[in-house]
């Protein structure tokens, strides 16, 4: 893995009332997302679980669905 890149092993979402495609889109999405915000001068670490409760309003949309999710992530990173 390059010096400017994150991998992310496993990131698992439940999200009541979408398709399993839909969720690996935001899942997919919310990596994306999360590895486009991290700093590119960031120090190299291995983190262990991050567990996190996120509360979306009904109807958001998936989009706005991954964004919030994203940017609770990156909160728990700093």
């Amino acid at each position: 893995m390059g010096s400017n890149s994150v991998q992310i092993d496993n990131l698992n979402l439940r999200i009541p009332g979408i398709s399993r495609g839909e969720a690996r889109g935001i899942g997919k999405e919310v990596a994306e997302r999360v590895a486009a915000s991290l700093p590119v001068d960031g120090k190299r670490q291995r983190l262990g679980a991050l567990s996190l409760r996120v509360n979306v309003p009904v109807g958001t949309p998936r989009d706005q669905m991954a964004k919030l999710i994203a940017l609770s992530i990156l909160e728990k990173l700093t």
